[in-house]
């Protein structure tokens, strides 16, 4: 039995793990935050644990995290149908809660920075259909894993195969037919990982950091 297998747990996420995940993706994905925000960030984990309160509290067995004797390694956000995240979103004001807090200035970073940010590393904005012009149709429901990362300071254990597997295993169970991600290119880690798990790299898309690969894996036919 490996490494991870024996020291690592996955399960779901509760609420005072967010804080600790909210850490895990600035250390992840440091470079999209300054990028987005700039160097004053310090109001974007706070804004992030209101983004991942709601996402739990919608999919608490899509949002998993890698937890070994309390110490949280890495998270997945898995989520089985994006249209409805947003109906929840929004028909539980939490959208609104969040751009007043913005506005206010209660998260010290503007609105717009903020909403790019999580708009390119948590697929939030309508990523279902955000596959680009030279996508293939898909037939039947997709899924979306909207953000997967791991603690640098565990990589190389394990988590992230972990992780994955766990949030591919749970969208097999719902009405899901098709699961879909998005990855730099120059990330030769993680899609390797997910090319081992089947994904297949179907199109690619473009924000202002530069390009993505979408790939896509089949979870089961109709």
């Amino acid at each position: 039995m490996s490494y991870y297998q024996t020291s690592w747990k996955i399960r779901p996420s509760q609420a005072n793990d967010l804080t600790r995940v909210s850490q895990i993706f600035l250390q992840g994905f440091a470079e999209s935050v300054l990028h987005y925000v700039g160097g004053s960030s310090a109001g974007i984990q706070e804004a992030l644990q209101d983004i991942f309160t709601v996402l739990s509290q919608h999919q608490p067995q899509g949002f998993l995290v890698a937890d070994a004797k309390g110490t949280i390694g890495g998270y997945v956000i898995a989520i089985p149908n994006m249209q409805r995240l947003w109906w929840y979103v929004l028909s539980q004001g939490h959208l609104w809660q969040w751009t007043k807090r913005w506005l206010q200035g209660d998260y010290g970073v503007g609105l717009v920075q903020v909403l790019a940010l999580i708009r390119n590393k948590l697929g939030f904005a309508l990523s279902q259909f955000r596959l680009g012009k030279k996508a293939p149709k898909i037939k039947g429901h997709t899924a979306q894993i909207l953000s997967i990362a791991v603690d640098p300071s565990y990589r190389g254990q394990g988590i992230g195969h972990a992780l994955l597997g766990e949030a591919i295993s749970y969208l097999a169970t719902t009405e899901a037919t098709f699961v879909k991600l998005e990855v730099r290119p120059s990330n030769t880690a993680a899609r390797k990982l997910y090319g081992s798990f089947g994904f297949q790299a179907i199109s690619t898309s473009e924000d202002s950091q530069g390009q993505w690969i979408v790939m896509v894996k089949t979870l089961h036919s109709k």
